[in-house]
């Protein structure tokens, strides 16, 4: 049978109560300090192992001038969230490895996985993600790693999940075939996961600058040749152009 034609109706769940827990996220952040003085930031409180705990107000009316800087950290760690197998929740993974690893998928499943990653109907996300798949399944032949077919099959639900018309779910399937990567993939598969989610990092960080840039950019208000942002920075108006002055 193909790897990649097995579900895990136990995974679905863990993925619907994901969901629910998302919908009903508190107004607070938790800033996580480990050993090593590594940052993350986590919505559910930090790992046992964590040396320092503290509490971030998100609402809006009460995080003050640091919450776009708090916004912008806890998009990068949503991003980096997979990174390497240590940092990661238990509570993602089933403890469950039943099989005998390592298992990969036959040339006939990277075959099909192409065969996705050409559909014109992915976004930008789910076909980058899809081609990462194709990589990761000719890696695992190539370089190895500790894969059973229950990781496939949580995997094949990531592949499927892309499918969806929410975007939100899309991106909970992808992050949830990446947990099971980030276990079971060989070191240079992980590394390379681990450049992949860097690069992502500093994209939106550069995305979440220029939309708050933008904003702020907004004319409030003018006299004569001069004009004035929402940041009270200075315009010189020509026409129905505003020129910066700083």
């Amino acid at each position: 049978m193909s790897l990649y034609r097995r579900v895990d109706t136990h995974f679905v769940c863990c993925v619907l109560s994901l969901m629910a827990c998302v919908a009903t996220a508190s107004d607070s952040a938790y800033k996580c300090t480990d050993q090593s003085g590594r940052i993350t930031f986590s919505d559910v409180g930090c790992p046992a192992s964590t040396a320092k705990q503290s509490v971030i107000s998100t609402d809006p009316a009460t995080r003050g001038a640091g919450g776009n800087e708090i916004r912008l950290l806890r998009n990068i760690q949503a991003i980096r969230d997979y990174g390497s197998s240590p940092r990661r929740a238990v509570a993602e993974r089933p403890p469950e490895r039943s099989g005998s690893p390592n298992n990969c998928p036959t040339e006939r499943d990277v075959a099909n996985l192409e065969t996705k990653a050409s559909s014109i109907t992915l976004d930008k996300r789910s076909k980058d993600f899809l081609l990462a798949e194709i990589r990761r399944a000719r890696a695992c032949s190539r370089e190895g790693g500790n894969y059973t077919d229950e990781d496939w099959a949580r995997i094949n639900n990531g592949i499927a999940g892309q499918s969806r018309n929410n975007r939100a779910d899309r991106e909970l399937s992808r992050r949830a075939a990446e947990s099971v990567h980030s276990i079971a993939a060989s070191s240079q598969e992980q590394a390379r996961m681990q450049a992949d989610a860097d690069r992502e990092a500093i994209v939106e960080a550069a995305r979440i600058r220029a939309e708050e840039e933008r904003r702020n950019r907004v004319i409030t208000r003018c006299e004569d040749s001069t004009c004035w942002d929402v940041k009270g920075r200075p315009y010189i108006r020509s026409g129905e152009i505003a020129i910066p002055a700083w």
